[in-house]
């Protein structure tokens, strides 16, 4: 009886004949390396349900009226048969759903590497650190001439496939064009635009605009919220490398960061 166990659980082990996709998660079912569709239900009520199920309809009373009778080819052809006993009206799929992505449950998979897997993505809702990057100011004051900006971005997947295959990386390629666009809209602003809080805010829309278009439309990701947690002359991190005393450092900090 043991060695039957052994044997059991070595299969299982190498062997993977099952896959769990979790609240919080969303699954993509591969075979032979291509995610599938598969067939949802649409939401009691929708107009467009109510639509297929009159289509289906139409068809369970042809079939009745066929059943047991032999179609010609040339008649099955022009009645849309895919045999001799089955109709199927020519716009039922205009109002079938479909959806790559898996709801959370238990998914049988075909136990030979490689055939079937599942690819599972959180899609809850994440806070990404930018950390800093760095910009030189219009200001002539060598202490206010390079200002740091950190950032924080929070966003959530709301398409799993085009989030694992139309970017490599989701996470590390949006915070790259996230840094991207706040350098390039960063340029040519003084001291005073970096430590006044409207002027910060209007930046931070500008840049939560721009990431919509390509991060949501082309990636799949919501990006619900960009913000520019802080700004301090580039002289506080030169202090911390150089191991200041952290009680100096933790004042000169407060004041630094203190907004108009």
């Amino acid at each position: 009886m043991g060695f039957l166990y052994d044997i059991v659980t070595d299969l299982f082990r190498v062997f993977k004949f099952y896959e769990t996709v979790y609240e919080g998660e969303a699954g993509l079912y591969f075979v032979m390396g291509r995610a599938i569709r598969r067939k949802v239900r649409w939401e009691e009520g929708d107009e467009t349900k109510k639509k297929l199920d009159e289509l289906l309809e139409q068809e369970k009373e042809i079939n009745r009226k066929i059943t047991g009778r032999l179609i010609p080819p040339k008649k099955a052809k022009e009645l849309g048969l895919r045999s001799f006993r089955e109709y199927q009206h020519p716009d039922r799929e205009k109002y079938i759903k479909y959806d790559r992505e898996l709801r959370p449950g238990l998914y049988l998979l075909f136990p030979i590497p490689g055939i079937t897997w599942i690819k599972r993505i959180e899609n809850k809702e994440k806070v990404l650190n930018g950390g800093y990057v760095s910009f030189l100011t219009t200001d002539e004051d060598a202490t206010k001439r390079i200002i740091l900006a950190g950032y924080n971005l929070n966003h959530q997947v709301i398409d799993a496939w085009k989030a694992f295959t139309q970017v490599g990386d989701f996470e590390a390629s949006l915070n790259n064009y996230a840094l991207t666009i706040l350098t390039r809209l960063g340029r040519g602003r003084s001291y005073a635009d970096w430590t006044n809080r409207e002027k910060v805010a209007a930046l931070e829309k500008e840049v939560l605009e721009e990431l919509k278009k390509k991060a949501t439309e082309d990636w799949g990701l919501k990006i619900t919220k960009f913000t520019i947690t802080d700004t301090v002359p580039h002289t506080l991190q030169r202090n911390i490398h150089e191991g200041s005393n952290p009680i100096q450092l933790k004042v000169g900090h407060e004041e630094l960061v203190k907004l108009d």
